[in-house]
């Protein structure tokens, strides 16, 4: 298990109330989110999804609904699907918190943020989601976000950013691997 602490974000502004991750982001479990990504093979979720059932269960993380953080509309036509989406709906089935589908989307197509600085990161992102009515689904209740990857936290905060206008209880963000910065 992962717990990820940046310590390159000192002035960041956090909205989740936590983030943890399965796994460290290293060349074997790189290779697996690669192949969840890139390669068409969704069946991945499937096999990371225990994972994170166990991370929920060390980690002490309790949630009422599950929500993943969508995709640019152009990204899941290439792929065929949210990979953070076969994921939530995997680690559903496991702890049995159902998933609210479509109530973050992505409303602006933002650039791959894979060499970006933290700060073009941050410009990329902001502006890049909303939430959807009806909010009850989510209004006073235990959100757990789910993503692949914490890298800087950007994309995860900014979705969390967006929800605490539903009014959550709690956000807290799951993701199968975190990068440490130190590497």
């Amino acid at each position: 298990m992962h717990a990820f602490v940046c310590d390159k974000c000192p002035n960041t502004k956090w909205h989740f109330t936590r983030a943890r991750s399965a796994l460290a982001y290293r060349d074997d479990v790189t290779g697996l989110v690669l192949r969840l990504k890139y390669n068409s093979e969704g069946d991945v979720a499937k096999f990371v999804a225990p994972l994170l059932a166990e991370a929920v269960k060390k980690y002490d993380i309790k949630a009422d609904v599950i929500i993943s953080v969508p995709l640019a509309g152009k990204r899941q036509k290439q792929r065929g699907y949210n990979q953070a989406g076969l994921i939530a709906a995997e680690l559903s089935k496991l702890i049995g918190v159902p998933v609210v589908d479509d109530f973050i989307v992505r409303i602006k197509h933002t650039k791959a943020q894979k060499k970006m600085t933290l700060k073009e990161r941050q410009e990329n992102i902001h502006g890049a989601f909303e939430i959807r009515p009806p909010y009850a689904v989510v209004a006073g209740k235990r959100a757990l976000l789910i993503d692949d990857v914490f890298t800087t936290g950007t994309t995860v905060n900014e979705c969390a950013r967006v929800m605490k206008k539903a009014k959550p209880k709690s956000v807290e963000v799951l993701t199968i691997a975190s990068v440490s910065w130190g590497q």
